[in-house]
């Protein structure tokens, strides 16, 4: 007995709405059912129809049909964190609904091996994935902050903060 609306682009300081079970981004809408499978509308270039073939929109990796524990939007896209610790993408390509563009080591990274991931953090633009390791994966628009080859850090990460622009990392040893 719910009912989720969906508006144009809200513009400067966009924040995805979410709860936890259904989400949204600027065009399209998603629920998991009690399966764990995702359920999708709205506009097709924005990750409303994750089974199309066409265009930038089909799901990028893995599947969204079981196993599914909580979705992650941005402006454009859709991220699924599911119950193995691996991560499905689908939506607009540059808006990180292809976790191959612009993160070389994807499939190490997020595809269940290795450290699980613990939390998937999202803004207007990109995703930063927090492991179990402490370690962080980026994906998205590489021209936005996906990644940047001057920005590093040591340590482990403990929580992250974000804007609509921006990621910042408290690490464990403050």
């Amino acid at each position: 007995k719910y009912v989720i609306t969906i508006g144009n682009d809200p513009g400067r300081g966009y924040k995805p709405s979410d709860s936890n079970h259904n989400v949204v981004n600027t065009k399209a809408g998603a629920i998991i059912t009690t399966g764990g499978k995702v359920i999708c509308w709205g506009e097709e270039p924005a990750g409303g129809d994750p089974d199309s073939t066409h265009g930038n929109n089909s799901v990028s990796n893995g599947d969204i049909s079981s196993g599914v524990v909580k979705v992650f939007s941005n402006q454009m896209s859709f991220a699924a964190l599911k119950d193995d610790g691996s991560v499905s993408t689908w939506g607009e390509k540059l808006y990180g609904g292809d976790l191959s563009l612009n993160n070389p080591d994807w499939e190490t990274n997020l595809n269940g091996s290795g450290s699980p991931i613990k939390h998937i953090y999202s803004n207007e633009n990109t995703y930063i994935a927090l492991k179990e390791d402490g370690t962080t994966v980026t994906w998205g628009n590489n021209t936005r902050i996906a990644r940047h080859p001057n920005q590093s850090y040591n340590g482990k990460v403990k929580e992250i903060f974000v804007n609509e622009n921006a990621y910042a990392g408290l690490l464990y040893d403050g």
